[in-house]
């Protein structure tokens, strides 16, 4: 799905870049060479983000939890 229709941003690839350690929407936009256009996307973006950095979390305890566990 694209997030970013003016510059082709889908949610896989904000995913990937998540996960190669840009966590702002200001490291977002520098790492795909985006510059504010229509900005419909920024509250998506941003929603976006905010999900992957919950996931992130969850995956972390749940890492940790069975840590414990072993």
């Amino acid at each position: 799905m694209y997030l970013c229709v003016c510059h082709g941003i889908s949610d896989s690839a904000l995913a990937e870049a998540h996960m190669e350690g840009k966590r702002t929407l200001r490291e977002i936009r520098a790492h795909f060479g985006q510059q504010r256009c229509c900005g419909r996307c920024t509250a998506c973006l941003r929603e976006c983000l905010s999900h992957l950095a919950e996931r992130e979390q969850a995956c972390a305890h749940a890492k940790a939890a069975r840590t414990v566990n072993a």
